[in-house]
């Protein structure tokens, strides 16, 4: 499954399944937020699936943009499961905001 990466406003929209096959496509629509010079918030209420994969590009996107960090916005409730099953808040520059 695809997955689509939009930016609105300095927020990134990602919507459909964060894994294995969209892992590529993730970080390519990502790029730009490495120019940033602020937090990277990235809403992710539409991501219907995150595997370890998905986890590994969000980690990778974080450790990339350093003291930034990046928020991690509204994740639906079986993504939000993942997450805080992996203590994905550990990672450092890595938060979740819950919706």
């Amino acid at each position: 499954m695809a997955i689509k990466v939009r930016q609105d406003r300095g927020v990134y929209f990602v919507s459909g399944a964060l894994d294995i096959g969209s892992t590529e496509q993730f970080l390519h629509g990502m790029e730009p937020a490495l120019d940033s010079r602020e937090e990277v918030l990235i809403d992710v209420s539409e991501v219907t699936l995150m595997d370890s994969f998905g986890l590994r590009s969000v980690a990778l996107l974080a450790r990339m943009v350093g003291d930034r960090g990046v928020l991690l916005r509204h994740p639906q409730d079986p993504v939000l499961k993942v997450l805080e099953l992996l203590d994905i808040e550990a990672i450092p520059g890595l938060r979740i905001e819950r919706g």
